[in-house]
């Protein structure tokens, strides 16, 4: 049993899997926006005909959107403002 570890032990570095040499692993491309407060009649929510954001609206298009996120302590949060939604 001693063996077999020790050959497996050795023998593993000449097979580096499934990956070749020297090949780029795809990585999905990844943009966050954090933002608090912001209000949710924004045009690529509730298209609201006042507020223009066609670069938003364009990405939006491509991307998959998060509507319920919710954080528990925002930044500028006040002393007693309650950390859960009404």
């Amino acid at each position: 049993m001693q063996k077999l570890l020790l050959l497996a032990i050795v023998v593993s570095p000449i097979f580096p899997g499934s990956t070749a040499v020297g090949a780029e692993i795809a990585r999905p491309n990844v943009l966050m926006i954090p933002v608090d407060d912001l209000a949710d009649y924004v045009s690529i929510l509730q298209n609201h005909p006042g507020i223009k954001t066609p670069n938003f609206d364009r990405l939006a298009k491509r991307s998959v959107n998060f509507t319920r996120a919710y954080c528990a302590a925002p930044i500028c949060q006040r002393p007693g403002r309650p950390s859960s939604p009404a």
